[in-house]
């Protein structure tokens, strides 16, 4: 887990973020790899096992209209071939935030929305994992190079106010 405090003195910024990519490194990887497992494609009965328990969520609506409406739902979803995570996060968002039965349209968007934020949080977490290790190494070297050339740079200016001074003493 990446660390939120304070830097230490004297550190320069990337040996820093250094330690930071070494220590989230391992989970990062895991993580990924759950998450691309989790966007697998949901199987026809997995997208109607969901879709059931949504629909059977809402007990005011009209047993009739219910079947119907249950087949064309499953057909249209089953169609848009979302992953498994997507029905589960979609079909639990939906089930937590509606009143009544959602429209096919709704759920439509709703499987949509979980398809971009989880392919949102693959992108992110893979730039993590695949973030280019050795150009951060190198910008380490190059800023604490650039931090020793201006430390000597100070000093030399120190030992030289201070020879003028003690001219200027005498």
């Amino acid at each position: 887990m990446a660390r939120w405090y304070a830097r230490p003195c004297g550190r320069v910024r990337a040996e820093s973020y250094l330690d930071d990519l070494d220590a989230i490194l391992p989970e990062a990887k895991a993580v990924l790899a759950e998450l691309q497992a989790a966007a697998r494609p949901a199987s026809d009965l997995e997208i109607g096992k969901h879709l059931g328990v949504l629909v059977k969520c809402f007990p005011n609506t009209g047993t009739a209209d219910r079947e119907t409406y249950g087949s064309v739902l499953v057909l249209d979803v089953i169609a848009a071939q979302p992953s498994i995570s997507d029905v589960e996060a979609a079909c639990r968002m939906l089930r937590q935030t509606s009143n009544f039965m959602p429209t096919i349209a709704e759920v439509l968007t709703a499987l949509h929305v979980e398809k971009q934020r989880r392919e949102g949080t693959i992108r992110g977490v893979a730039h993590i994992v695949n973030y280019d290790r050795d150009r951060l190494v190198k910008e380490a070297e190059e800023e604490r190079k650039l931090h020793q050339e201006k430390e000597a740079e100070r000093l030399l200016r120190l030992e030289q106010d201070r020879k003028r001074r003690e001219e200027d003493f005498w």
